[in-house]
């Protein structure tokens, strides 16, 4: 066996499938074999793995392990002279395999092989080829100096900017995402140090290889695609402490013995600043939006306050503390009311906005209403500010959303114009799938291979992609996985990527686009065909609806008891619905379990089934469940419970399916 690649799989089944397809197209005519192991994964990965790659070994285990214990499970069953270490959000070359084989053999001191890597907008991604992070190149990178000096040889260490990625080079540390081992080396070197739960274990077996006396290389003759799709996202908190925690073990277990221990306190302060500033970051990215309407509201009441004393009581009438004490009281109740209905959700609309709008004046004027005699100075004002935050609030978003700070509200998005590039039949899908989502956009024409395949609707051939996308203003490329060589589509997102276009790709088997728009950003993932149940507007709802319904089912429930066949399940599922463990109506229970496709949802007391009583078979709940899934209504939820209230004493979202 000349080749081992190992896969460990955490939650990103969709990127994992794009990443297996690649696989086994690089493995043609190579002695291969393909080890996955997933780590507990809930989002369907097992099931997949089993019906749509059997001739992988699937190692599947019972909780998370963490990447490095992972990666140790499958290199001991290995019998590859290479292991190849690969991350599931990446896509290889058709000639990857051949070409990393070929160097590695001819060149026996190579312990370790990393390769050139962009992300899913075409960009080179620097960690291809990494230094290690001594406490002096660490001190550079934490405090910017590497980003300010990208080229540099003494402050770009950490990513050895000073070395041409188009060139072949020793390297100090390989990449996680593509990480070509010797097997031999590793039988020097131990595996993977399994004190390191995630980041960091690469840079560590790096540093060991070195020290048994072989060479790393970065080669850049092949490039593969890594979209970032990790569960554990960059910038969040979780991220930030795992990723800071790693090299703190690494600096620890290196360097602490060889003299710097003053280096290495440095860095660790300078991790712990670092990670600090990381999370101040992302908390300023969610807290400026109602920052913003709290200056506004303010900035209006104190506008109003005074005038309108002045015109309906005579100047000075309000004491001067009003605005501040009593007015930024209001302000704060009237942005958290704005919050806990959802006007700072990423994704927002205009009449979502008016209805938050409108329940924060109402928490506002109850909220007066209950106040002390001396908090309570003129409901005018109150009424009056908050039209001011109506008019000033809503155009400041959409002024917003023009200059870029913001999204667009849903519906409202610029539209984009797409152009696809496959066979006809693939690319006919493409455009289908955008006029049945009515999506913004506009489905330009097809690119083909070659031109041969050109017909009268087609806009070129790939070979003509840059010009075609300079002349008809695209924004967007979609390239059918199916038809598009990987290599091909590499070498064409270079050719186009300085142009700022957004790349996708589309996989017809499954049905879904991948996409990671810069460096940056975790991997998207668009699932065309079913979605609106997981829309967050319609979580909430559908979390406000269970709730809702618990608490009045709980009060009615002794004039409901004479309907419902299990009262004592009835009254022990209105608590698991509260607690978050169950929801009111689900999928059909025996569906969920062998659909993969549709989006997570809690158990079901009902079943979307549950409104019908014309099943003829489980094809029929496959559609019902499918169509619940994407045109997702809670007044489907009401009509469902209202016509079922003897079920709701049920243990499990009981359908009764004739056998196949």
């Amino acid at each position: 066996m000349k080749l081992s690649v190992v896969i460990v799989n955490y939650n990103v089944r969709f990127f994992l499938s794009q990443c297996l397809a690649s696989v086994q197209k690089a493995s043609e005519g190579l002695e291969v074999e393909v080890f996955v192991v997933d780590n507990n994964s809930t989002d369907g990965s097992y099931a997949m793995l089993r019906d749509s790659f059997p001739w992988i070994n699937l190692i599947a285990n019972h909780e998370n392990v963490g990447f490095s214990k992972a990666n140790n499970q499958a290199i001991r069953k290995v019998k590859g002279e290479y292991i190849l270490l690969l991350n599931p959000d990446t896509i290889v070359q058709e000639d990857t395999f051949s070409k990393v084989i070929a160097f590695m053999d001819g060149h026996p001191k190579a312990g370790g092989l990393g390769v050139r890597m962009i992300d899913g907008g075409g960009n080179f991604l620097p960690e291809s080829k990494r230094g290690f992070p001594t406490p002096l190149a660490s001190f550079y990178k934490i405090f910017g100096f590497t980003r300010l000096f990208p080229r540099s040889r003494v402050f770009s260490r950490y990513y050895l900017g000073h070395l041409p990625e188009d060139e072949t080079n020793r390297i100090d540390v390989l990449a996680g995402a593509f990480m070509l081992l010797r097997k031999e080396t590793l039988e020097q070197t131990g595996l993977l140090d399994e004190t390191f739960f995630m980041y960091g274990e690469d840079i560590d077996l790096s540093y060991r290889i070195q020290h048994a006396g072989y060479e790393n290389y970065y080669f850049p003759e092949t490039t593969i695609i890594h979209y970032k799709g990790e569960s554990t996202r960059k910038g969040s908190f979780n991220y930030v402490r795992l990723f800071y925690k790693a090299m703190l073990i690494f600096v620890r277990k290196h360097y602490l013995t060889s003299g710097a221990r003053l280096f290495s306190l440095l860095v660790r302060l300078a991790i712990f600043f670092r990670a600090f500033l990381s999370l101040l970051k992302r908390g300023l990215a969610w807290l400026w939006k109602p920052l913003v309407d709290a200056l506004l509201m303010f900035a209006g009441f104190s506008w109003l306050v005074p005038v309108w004393g002045k015109i309906a009581h005579g100047p000075g009438y309000y004491p001067e503390d009003l605005l501040q004490t009593v007015i930024p009281f209001y302000v704060l109740l009237f942005v958290f009311a704005l919050a806990l209905s959802g006007a700072y959700h990423r994704r927002w609309r205009v009449h979502g906005f008016f209805r938050s709008w409108f329940t924060a004046v109402l928490v506002l004027l109850v909220a007066y209403s209950l106040m002390s005699e001396n908090m309570r100075f003129s409901r005018a004002i109150i009424l009056m500010g908050a039209g001011w935050g109506l008019l000033t609030l809503l155009s400041a978003r959409l002024l917003m959303a023009k200059l870029g700070w913001m999204n667009y509200p849903a519906g409202k998005e610029k539209s984009r114009r797409i152009v696809s590039v496959g066979s006809r039949n693939q690319n006919q899908k493409v455009r289908e799938i955008l006029v049945q989502q009515g999506t913004r956009s506009q489905w330009l024409g097809s690119v083909v291979l070659n031109e041969e395949d050109e017909t009268g609707d087609t806009l070129g051939t790939l070979a003509q992609l840059p010009e075609i996308v300079r002349i008809n203003g695209v924004d967007e490329v979609v390239y059918c996985a199916e038809d598009v060589p990987t290599g091909e589509m590499i070498r064409s997102m270079a050719r186009v990527s300085s142009q700022s276009i957004r790349f996708r790709i589309y996989n017809s088997r499954e049905g879904f686009f991948i996409a990671s728009h810069s460096a940056n950003d975790a991997g998207d993932l668009i699932l065309f065909d079913i979605n609106a149940i997981s829309l967050p507007e319609n979580r909430r709802r559908k979390r406000t609806l269970d709730v809702s319904i618990s608490a009045l089912g709980f009060i009615l429930s002794p004039f409901l008891f004479p309907f419902i066949k299990s009262k004592k399940n009835y009254l022990s599922n209105i608590f698991n619905v509260l607690k978050g463990n169950r929801t009111w109506v689900g999928y059909s229970a025996e569906e969920a379990e062998t659909d993969i496709e549709l989006p997570v949802l809690l158990p079901g007391v009902l079943s979307c089934a549950d409104r019908t009583t014309e099943l003829k078979d489980l094809g029929d709940v496959k559609k019902i469940n499918t169509l619940y899934a994407k045109d997702y209504r809670i007044w489907n939820d009401l009509e469902i419970i209202r016509r079922n209230i003897s079920k709701l004493g049920n243990t499990t979202s009981d359908d009764t399916i004739p056998e196949e």
